[in-house]
């Protein structure tokens, strides 16, 4: 459960983070090829559809980072709570292999742009990023 909570859902979190980031900053340019081939249905749809996908990536990282927060106070109680938990949760930090993961805090997941925020401006190096 602490492994799950302190390294699984936060690299889960990461991954919905960095395709919301990414679909989040491709928007604009599909909101440009669309504006530019008159907005035909096709495109409409895409942008739809690109909305929809940055938003749920984005709901999936808010969610997976918490489940794993949630995770880890559940086994630290366990912990507190049962003597067989607390001698296996100490053989697992004594493991080498384990001293990364567990050894510090885990970093929430960064927050990705919620498909309301600004989208970036085109100066003449390309897009222009409000955050």
């Amino acid at each position: 459960m602490y492994d799950a909570g302190r390294v699984r859902f936060p690299e889960i979190a990461q991954t919905f983070s960095d395709a919301a980031t990414t679909l989040f900053q491709a928007q604009p340019t599909f909101s440009g090829l669309a504006t530019r081939m008159e907005n035909p249905l096709a495109m409409t749809t895409l942008l739809g559809l690109l909305d929809d996908l940055q938003l749920s990536a984005y709901h999936s990282s808010q969610r997976s980072s918490a489940a794993g927060s949630a995770l880890v106070e559940i086994a630290d109680d366990y912990v507190r709570t049962d003597q067989d938990a607390l001698t296996e949760f100490n053989g697992l930090m004594r493991l080498p292999e384990n001293a990364a993961d567990y050894g510090s805090p885990t970093p929430p997941a960064p927050t990705p742009p919620h498909p309301d925020d600004p989208q970036p401006t085109y100066g003449p190096a390309g897009p222009v990023y409000p955050y």
